[in-house]
């Protein structure tokens, strides 16, 4: 399968408040010095796709550091096989209740949603679709970094 990421949009991922990378048809150059959020970019498209991080954990903080009633958010624009253009979503929100008899809501957990060209989809259904389209995990990660065999 033949794919390019066209662009991607990440919001309270780990430490990156805000970020929209549009991918040009040559080559896109993400550097910059230690600690600035390279790995996170990477880390928010492998959770997009697969639940986890580069580092193939599922359990990682996704939302930053010490924050309340956020909302994340990582949004890719692909191009598949050069034919047809799918718009990929996966958005973590908090659920807040407030007890009877409590003046606060409590934090009770977290839902995820999934999106295909902006439509609600079952986790199962939005994994199969990357699976399908775009590329089965372990592939992806066999081509996408020269250590993951090693690591293994």
């Amino acid at each position: 399968m033949n794919f390019k990421i066209k662009k991607l949009e990440i919001y309270n991922f780990k430490g990156i408040k805000s970020l929209v990378i549009n991918f040009n048809d040559k080559i896109t150059h993400i550097c910059g010095a230690n600690a600035t959020g390279k790995t996170s970019i990477i880390d928010a498209f492998y959770w997009l796709l697969f639940g986890k991080n580069s580092e193939d954990q599922k359990e990682f903080g996704v939302k930053p550091y010490g924050t309340t009633n956020s909302e994340v958010s990582v949004t890719a624009i692909i191009n598949l096989n050069d034919e047809k253009t799918v718009k990929l979503q996966k958005v973590l929100k908090e659920k807040w209740v407030r007890k009877r008899g409590s003046e606060k809501e409590e934090l009770t957990g977290h839902e995820t949603e999934y999106l295909i060209d902006d439509i609600q989809v079952q986790a199962n259904k939005f994994n199969d679709f990357v699976k399908n389209n775009i590329c089965e995990e372990k592939l992806y990660k066999i081509v996408s970094n020269p250590f993951y065999c090693a690591q293994r």
